[in-house]
């Protein structure tokens, strides 16, 4: 695949994780950057996953005391601070790095080369250096 680079400078600075996130998955879906794709989905979601509240299961089963009506079973998600989300995306971003370590222990070099190259563009979005 092409290598697609995303550059902090190209972007403002006021924009929050989630919208560099998208923004980056859309310039690597214009570039036809499936690698990259991929990890930027995958960090939304972890986000998205992170807001999820925790299901609590009724006491009872019975249909008489279940809620009724259009919208009793939803749930607000959790807001998650700028510092909690950036943690999410570090979590996915030591499992590509730690990916492009098995993938050097086992010989397939064009698979790690890939997956440095997306974490370092994962870690661009984030600012970091490492």
């Amino acid at each position: 695949m092409a290598g697609t680079t995303v550059s902090r400078d190209d972007r403002p600075m006021s924009s929050s994780l989630r919208e560099r996130l998208r923004s980056a998955l859309l310039e690597a879906r214009r570039a036809r950057d499936r690698d990259l794709a991929d990890a930027l989905r995958t960090c939304l979601a972890a986000i998205d996953n992170a807001e999820a509240v925790p299901v609590v299961s009724p006491g009872s089963s019975a249909v008489e005391t279940s809620p009724l009506g259009v919208g009793t079973t939803e749930a607000a998600r959790r807001a998650l601070s700028v510092d909690d989300q950036a943690q999410v995306v570090r979590g996915e971003l030591d499992d590509l790095r730690e990916a492009s370590a098995t993938y050097d222990a086992h010989g397939r070099l064009d698979r790690a080369s890939a997956s440095r190259r997306v974490a370092a563009a994962v870690a661009d979005l984030l600012g970091d250096t490492a």
